[in-house]
């Protein structure tokens, strides 16, 4: 490369200085012929030159440009060398000769030497092209691309280096990469030695690099130095987190068995002392006072020195003053250590900038969604304070709309100081969908489901009704227990009032051992929010419930059911919800109370009312671990005759209430043990649900409650109780989950006393 360098300078300059040595020329000649030559036995690429080059035959000649010419050939990065020469054909001409040295062209591109992964996978790291000129310095990239990933997998004493192979007759090349991938080893155990402060246990947690029981089974869990590398700096950070600012890592020993198939990593630690601050202070700081920054910052005097509390201490400083509008804001640490008494100062330097407003607010890439239906999610508004907490709200609504695959909030400056401009830079995702499906499960059997929807429509909108932030979808399901269709629609904002408004037509029937239920209804709902984290809800429902096709054996009190009634209901909500995600989460909790009422006064069959309490609460123990406890209270009854349908009435058993028992089997039955339901339901479960690997999640519960005939009848020393474990898969054609729960506690003799396995399996195609 600087050969290459050199020899383009060498040759612009003798260019130059032989251009204006004197000559006999009056005047600067013609320009009568230009060759290209090339400097070794391969044609020299004459189309490639001449399109490089600005001086041309019949023009006045000018070594300035000829000097240009030259670099721009350099330039092309198809030259090893580019010479010329002037010769003086008469008096006013002269002829160019170029002799230019051609780089090879790549012919193949080879690997050898890997057993451990193919020949393709490899290609897909290698960036140069066959047919390309060659070009060192890509092949340098790939070749450490290559290594690199070995290193990642494991290989640690891999080594990959490339060779240059002429192809006879030809200016062309192969290259070839030899691969020698060495050992890799398994991680055994990670040993500490001089640790006191923090346990073992807690330091392998923190670690990339475990021991997992399912690495003696499937190909994971290999060391690598990178991960290694990770590891140690996060062992630091525990440290130094806990005020051991004298920390260090004295060696990592390997230690392999005999094969060298396993490894054994044991650090030696130097813990020193944890040191304590010496004293704190705020400095730069007019807007806020002190004592108005100091409230609730975590490091103070006299206490253990923490960096994790330092790190918390200047996000809460740069979070009150983005608050106020200081979006220019600064907040730094400066550490006074001192190693004799084991204790440090800590200085926060602040840098306030100016407090600014929001002058206007710009909307760019949505080509499909409306203004508005941005607009109205954002909660910050022109004239406001600049406020980054807000804005990081607004952010967080617009990505769960799910229209967007990425949202950007910028404060972008303008000629005042004081006023700044929001851009709210949006990325449009598809929000239409086509899934055709298929599923078994223990209690339907096999299910098929097409469904369309549209998660961004506009109903105002033909003949492309999308954009208007609404919501419609299309079900159909056919299986051989059940089979439904719906058709939903919600519009969020009515009115444009955040005022969302959910409108369902739906038909469905099921199959159940005993006799047929078909409902045909419309569901109409209103939801506001309410306060922070609840939501109030009132919806009214007219459904057709019909009863036929009842078993020839069926009692006398199954049959009394049957018939065809309609029913009016009235409906209020109450929804909390703390719960850190929608999907899996982890912490937090959700609590939904629900009461129906059916009545005469509105064109119902009867006068019942039911009431439903359901809260879940996620507790996160040891990470990644989460407990999940769950509880649903139920009640229903008549408010004039003491008759309330089967259809009204609790069920439990299966893989959505008590796992272990069948379904709809717990609860009241009648002379023929088939299952009537009942008026009072209480249900809960204890769930520890914890990661295997990645996708896939394991559980241990516990279920217990039971269904009682009477209003009002709960009674605990009636549960029925259930334990088990579970697996669930997480993948993209859909979610795969098997529960087998094997009942402990029953309270009635009809109730199943083996096990029983609860499996959903759903695919997506």
């Amino acid at each position: 490369m600087h050969c290459n360098r050199l020899l383009a300078v060498l040759s612009v300059s003798l260019v130059a200085v032989s251009l204006f040595v004197p000559t006999s020329y009056a005047a600067q000649p013609k320009i009568a012929k230009i060759t290209v030559l090339s400097a070794n036995d391969y044609p020299a690429p004459a189309s490639l030159v001449s399109a490089n080059m600005n001086l041309d035959v019949g023009e006045t000649f000018d070594p300035a440009v000829l000097t240009e010419d030259i670099k721009r050939l350099y330039g092309t990065g198809h030259f090893r060398h580019v010479g010329t020469k002037l010769n003086e054909l008469t008096a006013d001409t002269v002829e160019i000769v170029v002799t230019v040295t051609p780089k090879p062209v790549v012919r193949n591109i080879l690997t050898e030497g890997n057993a451990e992964y193919s020949d393709s996978r490899l290609r897909a790291l290698i960036t140069h092209q066959v047919l390309e000129v060659l070009t060192e310095p890509t092949l340098a990239a790939d070749t450490n691309s290559i290594r690199d990933y070995y290193l990642r997998k494991g290989f640690n004493d891999a080594d990959v280096t490339r060779k240059i192979v002429p192809v006879e007759g030809t200016n062309q090349v192969d290259v070839v990469f030899t691969i020698v991938e060495g050992e890799r080893q398994k991680l055994r155990a990670v040993k500490f030695v001089g640790n006191t402060a923090i346990s073992g246990r807690k330091l392998r947690k923190a670690l990339e690099s475990k021991h997992r029981l399912l690495t003696h089974i499937f190909s994971f869990g290999y060391v690598s130095d990178d991960s290694i590398k990770v590891d140690r700096g996060t062992i630091t950070q525990l440290y130094h987190d806990m005020g051991y600012l004298d920390f260090r890592i004295e060696s990592l020993e390997r230690t392999y068995n005999r094969r060298r198939t396993w490894v054994v990593l044991t650090y030696t630690l130097s813990e020193g002392k944890p040191y304590t601050v010496r004293s704190t202070e705020l400095q730069g700081n007019s807007f806020f006072s002190d004592g108005e920054l100091a409230e609730g910052l975590r490091v103070e005097a006299g206490g253990v020195y923490k960096a994790s509390d330092e790190r918390l201490d200047i996000r809460t400083i740069y979070n009150r003053y983005q608050s106020a509008g200081y979006l220019e804001a600064k907040c730094f640490a400066d550490q006074e250590v001192d190693p004799a008494t084991q204790s440090v100062g800590i200085v926060y330097r602040i840098s306030e900038g100016v407090a600014s407003t929001i002058r206007n607010i710009a909307i760019t890439g949505n080509k499909v969604t409306k203004d508005r239906v941005i607009r109205r999610e954002l909660s910050i508004l022109p004239d406001d304070k600049a406020d980054m907490n807000k804005v990081r709200v607004s952010r967080n609504r617009l990505m769960n709309l799910n229209y967007f695959s990425s949202v950007e909030i910028d404060p972008i400056a303008t000629e005042q100081p004081d006023r700044k401009d929001l851009r709210v830079a949006v990325t449009e995702q598809r929000t239409g969908q086509l899934m055709l499906g298929a599923g078994v499960s223990s209690e339907d059997d096999f299910v098929g489901m097409v469904e369309v929807s549209q998660g961004n429509f506009d109903i105002t909108s033909w003949p492309r009704p999308v954009g208007g932030g609404q919501k419609l979808r299309l079900r159909l399901e056919s299986g051989t227990e059940r089979s439904n269709f719906s058709l939903s629609f919600t519009e969020p904002w009515l009115f444009g009032d955040p005022l969302r408004l959910d409108t369902d037509l739906y038909d469905t029937a099921r199959e159940w051992s005993e006799y047929t239920e078909e409902k045909t209804g419309l569901r109409i709902m209103l939801t506001k929010q309410w306060r922070k984290f609840w939501r109030r809800s009132i919806g009214f429902k007219v459904e057709q419930i019909t009863l036929d096709e009842f078993d020839t054996t069926a009692s006398a009190t199954l049959l009394a059911e049957a018939g065809t009634f309609d029913t009016h209901t009235l409906t209020f909500r109450a929804i909390r919800d703390t719960r850190d995600r929608y999907v899996a989460p982890t912490s937090g909790s959700k609590m939904t109370l629900t009461l129906d009422l059916e009545s005469e006064l509105w064109g119902s069959y009867s006068n019942v009312y039911r009431l439903n309490l359901d809260t879940t609460k996620y507790i996160p123990l040891f990470s990644p671990c989460v407990l999940k406890l769950g509880t649903r209270i139920g009640l229903v009854d008549d408010f004039s005759e003491d008759r309330v349908p089967i259809f009204d009435r609790f069920f439990a058993g299966g893989a959505y209430s008590l796992r272990g028992f069948k379904l709809r089997e717990v609860g009241p039955i009648d002379e023929n043990e088939d299952p009537i339901g009942g008026r009072s339901l209480l249900l809960g479960t204890t769930e520890l649900v914890f990661p295997i690997f990645d996708q896939l999640q394991g559980s241990l519960f516990c279920d217990f409650g039971n269904v009682w005939g009477g209003a009002a009848a709960w009674d605990p020393s009636e549960f029925n109780v259930s334990v088990g474990a579970g697996i669930q898969f997480q993948l993209p054609i859909g979610p795969i989950r098997f529960d087998y729960g094997f009942p402990i506690v029953t309270h009635d003799d009809h109730l199943s006393s083996g096990g029983r396995l609860h499996f959903n399996i759903g695919y997506f195609f």
